[in-house]
């Protein structure tokens, strides 16, 4: 029976006399407690308004429940806390000083019962916690108890206990058989449990709780106190998440805080669910549809299928690393807010990203085929891209700086747009790539320089002989050696071909050379590199000051067939149509 039914019918069956004991049963955290103080809170009933509670956890005897109804009586305010402290403490004192003096004292305890029957007669008792008992007190005791009190003194008792707590199955049923007149088993909805957990731990983010929490049928209060707890921490009182950031880590947080205290039945698994992919899922479950040839495919456990059924619901698409930092804190208690500030500012920005390429085409559209959109409507629109044009990509960039060239005073928007860009680029780490570009879209030229200049952070420029030696190993014409070839003058091949020596002066000329003999198809790659090695062999063999080195340089180009390029007459020789392969061959008979 839900929360909503049982209240609107408990008083009832309090206030009939014939139900001398009631039992309200139901699983832990669904608010059974807080349906009694509800229901004496609003009553107007004397006899439930003036109802004694005691709760049994801990209790070892039933003197001590007795001395705990004694204190329940006194009136709950601070004059009457103050008397609960002294009766206990002084009934406490004053037994223990008695029995020292003669053990006849030892029933001493026994005068506190005397007490007990004017209190509690006709009164209504709420005996809580039953499940939590001592181990040392009897439920025939408590049976006792409650049996002498309602058939002797006209009480009346409320029993409350968790009925999925209940280790000892045989005490219940003794009370259910022997005891109780009527049992009321409370269901709380989810929807009830979550409007009791919101009122105790208030949440701006509770209407995206409060949905994830009945798609999770979760309907313990205790442990969605736990969940809102966790979502107040992990999001904070953020005022830039969006509806869409939250519809993406709500859910999961609901879900894997419920996993974590054990507050979902036969819930996924953390490993399930670090490795859901709602396409591979949905595509899986079209596949084995009555009628589809993969109908009679081996099906996943059926417990699988149901929590990814469960995560669809949720519409978790896949886990990154926000729930691999939820994971982490669930299981540590320790909150990274460094990791956490940095996944939601990322899908804050997705997010950013996604509207403003919506707008970017938007603007695109309206530019090319809308004739009747006036240019005013136009660089409005471009001057609401120019304040977040650093989430743009390049391209897009570029494109917008182009097409706002021929708009009407939209020229300096346009630079506003670049400019934006640019800032942002140059404050954020350089990219290790840049993106594709298959359909050979151009940059602007400041856009072209600034990747070029972070590709020279990440990876500077090699020197010359470092260069030419990747190249002639494996044909290497990553950027950084293609720029390097480019960046050679004649002025620094001389200057490297004359400091170096051993292998490295043997395979760098070498390499050069191959490469010059092949000159024709590297124009695009090196320039006019090739050239200005020919032309610094050339130079060094004139001036001959190192006869040994002179040597050497024709030596390699005599090898390749290609001395004659040394002498000025042979300068200008047409490219060669075949590679020198003979020069890798003979390297270590020439060495």
């Amino acid at each position: 029976m839900s929360l909503a039914i049982t209240k609107a019918n408990f008083e009832q069956l309090i206030d009939d006399r014939d139900n001398g004991v009631i039992a309200l049963s139901g699983k832990w955290g669904s608010g059974k407690s807080h349906m009694w103080r509800e229901v004496q809170k609003d009553s107007t009933n004397g006899a439930i308004k003036n109802a004694l509670y005691v709760s049994l956890f801990g209790v070892k005897d039933i003197l001590q429940l007795k001395m705990k109804i004694v204190q329940s009586a006194v009136p709950n305010s601070k004059t009457g806390h103050v008397a609960r402290e002294v009766i206990t403490s002084a009934w406490r004192e004053s037994s223990k000083f008695l029995k020292t003096l003669h053990p006849g004292f030892a029933a001493i305890d026994e005068i506190a019962l005397l007490a007990v029957p004017a209190i509690l007669r006709k009164r209504v008792i709420v005996i809580d916690d039953i499940e939590r008992k001592h181990m040392d007190l009897n439920i025939e005791e408590v049976m006792g108890f409650i049996d002498e009190f309602t058939q002797v003194y006209g009480s009346r008792i409320l029993l409350i206990l968790n009925s999925d707590k209940l280790e000892d199955k045989d005490m219940w049923n003794k009370l259910r058989e022997k005891v109780i007149d009527h049992e009321i088993a409370l269901t709380t909805t989810p929807k009830e449990a979550f409007k009791i957990a919101i009122e105790e731990e208030p949440s701006i983010y509770a209407p995206h709780i409060e949905g994830a929490v009945e798609v999770c049928k979760i309907s313990n209060i205790r442990i969605i106190q736990k969940i809102i707890r966790t979502v107040n921490k992990v999001l904070g009182d953020r005022d830039n998440l969006t509806d869409e950031v939250l519809a993406r880590t709500i859910p999961s947080t609901v879900l894997m805080c419920a996993m974590h205290h054990h507050g979902l039945d036969n819930g996924p698994s953390f490993d399930f669910v670090m490795g859901f992919n709602s396409s591979d899922f949905q595509m899986e479950e079209a596949m084995r549809r009555p009628g589809s040839v993969f109908a009679d495919a081996p099906a996943r456990p059926p417990e699988e299928r149901k929590w990814g059924a469960l995560l669809d619901d949720l519409k978790i698409i896949n886990c990154d690393d926000y729930e691999r930092m939820l994971l982490d804190f669930l299981t540590s208690g320790l909150l990274d807010s460094g990791r956490v500030d940095a996944i939601l500012d990322r899908y804050v920005a997705e997010k950013n990203v996604m509207e403003l390429r919506e707008k970017c085409g938007r603007f695109f559209e309206l530019e090319q085929w809308h004739p009747s959109v006036t240019d005013e409507e136009l660089l409005s629109l471009a001057a609401e891209l120019a304040e977040s044009a650093d989430l743009l990509d390049p391209y897009a960039a570029t494109a917008l700086h182009d097409r706002l060239a021929d708009v009407p005073g939209g020229a300096s928007v346009g630079e506003a747009i670049v400019a934006r860009w640019l800032d942002g680029f140059k404050a954020k780490e350089p990219p290790q790539h840049r993106l594709d570009n298959y359909d050979n879209k151009p940059l602007h030229p400041e856009i072209e320089a600034a990747f070029a200049e972070a590709e020279r952070r990440l990876k500077p420029l090699p020197s010359l002989l470092v260069a030419c030696l990747r190249i002639g190993d494996n044909a290497n014409r990553e950027s950084v050696n293609s720029q390097a070839m480019r960046d050679a003058t004649v002025a620094s091949y001389e200057d490297t071909i004359k400091t170096t020596s051993g292998p490295h002066l043997r395979d760098f000329l070498r390499a050069n050379v191959v490469l010059y003999s092949r000159r024709g198809g590297y124009v695009a790659d090196f320039a006019d590199a090739l050239e200005h090695f020919a032309t610094a062999c050339r130079a060094i063999c004139r001036a001959d000051t190192i006869p040994r080195l002179s040597r050497a340089i024709r030596k390699v180009f005599r090898e390749a067939g290609l001395e004659d390029v040394l002498d000025e007459r042979g300068a200008e020789a047409p490219s060669a149509a075949e590679p020198a392969e003979q020069l890798a061959d003979g390297a270590g008979s020439a060495a």
